[in-house]
């Protein structure tokens, strides 16, 4: 009975881990510290990009430094558009099951610790869409453009050296 379990056990493990594939995409970039200054300069350029503003928040959870600061920032695609380059043969269902504005909608999260008025620390800004991102073209085409933007702009101020970009799936997995 005992080899029978263990043997159930590894033949339900192989087929969960062979039969879900990872939705989401998720660009993430930290460094040490930057001046405010490129803070929001990044913001500008975001909101020039037609990013809105969500929320912008100190933290305040247990053991959190004052002046922690996290910056919500998104952008909605039109379900066209972000249906747009998916699989033809796919399209009617990509609808059915995709079809609220979470799904369409590019996040970044911005956040750091102030450290004095003009320096901000632990800078860490996320880029992502945890549901579709993998596999719409539009929306991960979009993350890339913003995080290769940002990047940019961190290396420019503060040197690739101190700069850490990474690119990976991620998401809800999806079963099929």
């Amino acid at each position: 009975m005992k080899k029978f379990i263990i043997v159930a056990l590894i033949i339900i493990l192989l087929l969960a881990a062979g039969g879900c594939k990872t939705t989401g995409y998720n660009v993430h970039l930290e460094t040490d510290s930057l001046d405010y200054h490129v803070i929001f300069q990044l913001e500008t350029s975001l909101i020039a990009r037609g990013y809105n503003i969500k929320f912008r928040e100190e933290l305040h959870y247990s053991g959190a430094p004052p002046n922690d600061v996290s910056t919500l920032f998104v952008k909605q695609l039109s379900k066209e558009a972000v249906i747009q380059g998916t699989d033809r043969r796919n399209v009617d269902e990509f609808q059915k099951k995709y079809n609220e504005e979470r799904f369409w909608t590019v996040f970044i999260t911005l956040a750091y610790l102030k450290d004095s008025q003009n320096t901000v620390k632990r800078v860490n800004i996320s880029i992502y869409n945890h549901f579709i991102g993998g596999i719409s073209p539009k929306i991960k085409d979009e993350i890339d453009s913003v995080g290769d933007l940002i990047y940019t702009k961190l290396v420019h101020d503060v040197g690739k050296e101190h700069v850490k970009i990474d690119r990976k799936e991620w998401g809800p997995p999806q079963f099929y």
